[in-house]
Parts: structure tokens; sequence; C-alpha cells
């Protein structure tokens, strides 16, 4: 998920050869780099006003390829991998294009273990604590799959004996909700004959409008800065001599 900076610099270069040819591929690329990282940074700010609270971790997933002298174009994209959780390019395609969200890697930990079925979504319940980003812990994921025995390490996964000794010390209990046979969601509760708290619930595909116009905003501020910032560049060019 990338916008690439070029806009019209073909036809602008074509003009500035005839003047100074010897520095026009080094305008050529500071000025694409310098456009790219207006793009950013608008992306970033248009991120802050869309979303509540968002994560840094998602406000830093916006990234920069530069333009060489090799290459005359620069990319602004969002990053597509994560070493933890959902990459941030995934989770952020519903709120660019609308739609359906994919799967985030906990949801995906328990399709694969048979705990949620695979049409379905973990949906945050009302028991949930949120942190102050609007989202559960990573802790509480952690937990969760340690429990029902779906962590990725298989050494952070809870043995009967261990769920049994927190079950008597008064521990909580993290399991599966059964309605008849369909599981419906992921409970927990303190000792025995505690109050069940409801964690997630199984539910439908979460649907989004489009929401962060990535590619409009992006196109908006290159098309505004990219003959300004050739401008900057030519004149501090020229004043060098």
């Amino acid at each position: 998920m990338k916008f690439t900076v070029k806009g019209n610099l073909d036809k602008i270069l074509k003009d500035l050869k005839k003047l100074e040819p010897a520095n026009i591929q080094r305008i050529g690329v500071l000025a694409l780099n310098k456009t790219a990282f207006e793009v950013r940074d608008a992306l970033k700010k248009e991120m802050q006003t869309v979303f509540d609270r968002p994560r840094p971790f998602t406000i830093n997933s916006l990234y920069v390829k530069k333009a060489t002298p090799d290459k005359l174009t620069a990319y602004v994209g969002i990053k597509d991998f994560a070493a933890k959780g959902t990459a941030a390019a995934q989770y952020l395609s519903a709120q660019i294009n609308g739609g359906g969200r994919v799967h985030k890697r906990f949801e995906k930990w328990l399709i694969y273990h048979g705990v949620m079925p695979a049409s379905q979504y973990a949906i945050p319940a009302r028991d949930v604590k949120l942190d102050r980003f609007g989202n559960p812990s990573a802790g509480l994921y952690t937990q969760i799959l340690s429990a029902l025995g779906a962590s990725s390490d298989p050494m952070q996964n809870q043995t009967a004996r261990s769920k049994e000794k927190a079950k008597r010390k008064g521990g909580y209990r993290i399991f599966v909700v059964q309605k008849g046979r369909r599981a419906v969601g992921i409970g927990r509760s303190r000792g025995k004959g505690g109050r069940i708290e409801m964690l997630f619930f199984f539910g439908r595909q979460p649907h989004y409008q489009k929401r962060f116009f990535f590619y409009e905003t992006a196109q908006r501020v290159s098309t505004q800065q990219l003959p300004l910032k050739i401008e900057q560049v030519w004149a501090k060019e020229m004043a060098r001599g």
C-alpha cells in the first residue's frame, strides 16, 4: 500500500534542462524527497484527525522510500510487516478502501487451534479493559492464547494442572463460552462460582466506511508541494552559483 510521488516532474525537468542541465538530476531527487516527506507528515496529521487516539505504532507505520539519481520516483507507504501483532497495512486497508477488515494475528491463532470458526471475528466485549488507545492490552491476548493452548510458543500454554492450581487459589480461569455446541466467545471467571466476565464474543466480519483518505490526501499534497519544492531547490542551487 503506497503512493508514488512523481506528478508532472518530467515536464518540469524538461523546462529546467534548458537552464541548468548539469544539476537537473540533483534538483529532481531533492525535490521529490522533500515532497514525499511533506506527504508523509500530512498523512500522519490525517490519521490523528480521523482516528480516535491512534497508537504510535499506527502513526509510525508510514514510511518514505527516497528517490535516487537512477530512479526519479519517491514512495510513501504503510508498513506491511509487524514482528508482533498485525501489520498496519492490513488493518488500515478497510479504513482506506472501505469494506471488511482482515483477521488479526490473535484471531488467526484462535482459528488455527479450532477455538473460533474461520468465518467469525473476535469482538471485544463489555468486560474488557481498554488501553488509552481504545484497544485490549497485548497482555490480555497473551493470557487468552496461553489459557486456551493456542499460543505460538508452546512453553507459554497452560497445562491442565496449572489451570486447576490457579482455580484453587482464586485466580482467573479463561475459557470458551458455548451456546449449545456453538462457541460464542471467550469468558473469564475468578475461582469457583465467580461471576463470568465476557472478554470477546465471536461475530460477523466488521465492516468500515472509508475514513482515511490516504491516496486523496497524498495526491493533493504532492500536487501542491512538488512545484514549490522544485522552485526552492532550484533557487538554492542558483544561489550557490
